[in-house]
């Protein structure tokens, strides 16, 4: 069961066959409202659900849950990807000597502008470097 109509049974048919299984797949059929109204096979054929019998409140739940993975996901990674700083990855660089480098160079017109025997100053000459280069 895909939590879609035929282009999700579709991905998840060529999936099965690469992996070499062969089995029904089934989507959720939803209506121009996006409200779901039904199952879907793979030839398209439509099945109604009854919105006051178990099988559809089992269906809206497992509906609910993908759908709140979903957005969690990408909320994470959303949050991941905006702590990143063009300077992860420079050995030596941790969280530690951003934050100095931050307070010492609040811009990065300001970070630019320094010269590797300024920021000798403040880091080993290989993290200097490697910061110049960077930016």
């Amino acid at each position: 069961m895909v939590d879609g109509g035929l282009p999700q049974i579709h991905a998840a048919l060529e999936g099965l066959e690469k992996a070499g299984v062969k089995i029904n797949v089934f989507g959720l059929y939803k209506n121009d409202k996006h409200q779901t109204e039904g199952i879907i096979d793979e030839e398209g054929v439509i099945y109604p659900l009854d919105s006051k019998s178990p099988l559809f409140f089992l269906l809206m739940r497992m509906q609910d849950e993908v759908h709140r993975f979903a957005i969690t996901f990408h909320r994470d990674l959303r949050k991941k990807h905006m702590k990143t700083s063009i300077f992860d990855g420079i050995k030596g660089l941790g969280e530690k000597r951003k934050e100095i480098l931050h307070k010492h160079y609040p811009t990065l017109e300001s970070l630019k502008s320094a010269t590797v025997e300024e920021l000798e100053q403040l880091f080993p000459h290989d993290v200097a470097i490697a910061i110049k280069e960077k930016i």
